[in-house]
Parts: C-alpha cells; sequence; structure tokens
C-alpha cells in the first residue's frame, strides 16, 4: 500500500504535477480596482465574466439533478404516506376480524358442549329398556 503511493508520488512529481494551477481570475483582478486603466478593468470583467459562464455551465446539470432527487423523494414520500394509510387500514381489520373471531370461537365452544353432552347422556335405547323393566 505504502509502495503503491510512493509509486503514484514519484509519477506526479515527474510529470511536473506541482505546477498545476486552477483555473481561478488573475490575483489582480481580485484586488481592489481602484486607478486601474480601463484597459485593465475591461480585461478583468471579461475574464470574470468568463469565469461566471463556466460556473453556471457547471451548476446547471447539478440544479437539474436536485430537480429530479426532488422530484424522487416526493415520489417515496407519496408511497410512504400509502403504506401508512394502508398500515392503519388492516389495523382496523385485523381488530374487527379478531372480534368476529372471538363471537365464532364462543358460538362454536356452545355447540360442542352440546353435542359433547348429548354424545354422553344416556341413548334412546337405554331409557326405553330401564323404562320396560320397572
Amino acid at each position: 500500500m505504502k509502495l503503491r503511493f510512493l509509486v503514484l508520488f514519484l509519477v506526479l512529481v515527474g510529470l511536473g504535477f506541482w505546477r498545476i494551477k486552477p483555473a481561478l481570475a488573475e490575483e489582480d483582478c481580485l484586488a481592489d480596482p481602484k486607478g486601474w486603466p480601463p484597459e485593465k478593468l475591461e480585461r478583468c470583467s471579461k475574464e470574470l465574466e468568463h469565469l461566471y459562464d463556466l460556473s453556471r455551465a457547471a451548476t446547471t446539470p447539478l440544479e437539474s439533478e436536485i430537480k429530479n432527487l426532488g422530484n424522487r423523494i416526493n415520489a417515496l414520500q407519496t408511497g410512504i404516506n400509502a403504506a401508512v394509510a394502508k398500515q392503519k387500514r388492516l389495523g382496523l381489520e385485523v381488530v374487527d376480524r379478531e372480534e368476529k373471531v372471538a363471537e365464532h370461537y364462543v358460538l362454536f365452544g356452545k355447540k360442542i358442549r352440546e353435542l359433547y353432552k348429548s354424545l354422553r347422556g344416556s341413548s334412546l335405547l337405554v331409557q326405553l329398556l330401564s323404562t320396560v323393566g320397572a
């Protein structure tokens, strides 16, 4: 890893990387323009205008990307709102179904109890034989 950085450093030094300067306006154009000749004012004005145009051209794609991201965020928020509404609706449906299941459970329990009593009670044949012999 260190070897890679060392090689990269040597290559950059060999290519004269330290001589690369950012594209800025001349520093004298950024100084106080009092007492400047008109030619220098015109040159600095054009240079600064050119840099402004470059800056605007560089930010235009970013502005469209911001709009796209804003649209995506709005779509996601709409989806989240829809999911929350669906969750609330399903919560109410679950409560309603739980009540219905509880009612059916009680009815089912009563029917099972009656069926069990009728199966375990004395049969009709036994009742007939017991009354005939008495």
